[in-house]
């Protein structure tokens, strides 16, 4: 007898599924250019590969059976996904205004302290490196060019 899926697998899946469907079609709002990916084709690819995950998992988990939902709640791991999610909105919010550069790794120092890392010489180098290496693959792979803030513009 197969092994059955927790509930939350067949959750997740769905809810991949219909985020990949949700971004590629906010995608289609988005600037299209003639050279490059654009800041339109990014999305929607990242939206195609979100969904065929979903469906991948989904389809995993109908085909092991699942197991009853259980709701339990780790009040732990809740309120470090709300404070997650509340400093992505504010990244989001506030990336046109700062800008990429400053407000990337400040998000990234945010996130790894939040999830416990300590070691502020190992968050700054991740950080840092991590930020430039997004910033030079989108502005000269992708001819993507990210937000730059109202204090440098």
């Amino acid at each position: 007898m197969k092994k059955k899926k927790p509930f939350s697998e067949l959750v997740i899946g769905i809810a991949c599924m219909a985020l990949g469907v949700v971004v590629f079609v906010a995608a289609g709002n988005l600037q299209q250019v003639k050279l490059g990916i654009g800041p339109s084709g990014f999305p929607k690819f990242i939206a195609v590969v979100l969904a065929l995950l979903g469906l991948a998992q989904t389809a995993t988990a109908l085909i092991a059976g699942v197991e009853a939902p259980k709701f339990d709640v780790d009040k732990r791991a809740a309120s470090l996904f709300a404070a997650a999610v509340a400093m992505s909105v504010a990244y989001v919010m506030l990336v046109t205004q700062i800008g990429f550069i400053i407000l990337t790794p400040l998000l990234l120092l945010g996130m790894m302290y939040l999830f416990g890392e300590r070691n502020i010489v190992k968050m700054l180098i991740i950080a840092i490196v991590t930020t430039a290496c997004i910033w030079l693959l989108f502005t000269k792979v992708f001819l993507i060019f990210l937000p730059v803030g109202r204090i440098f513009a």
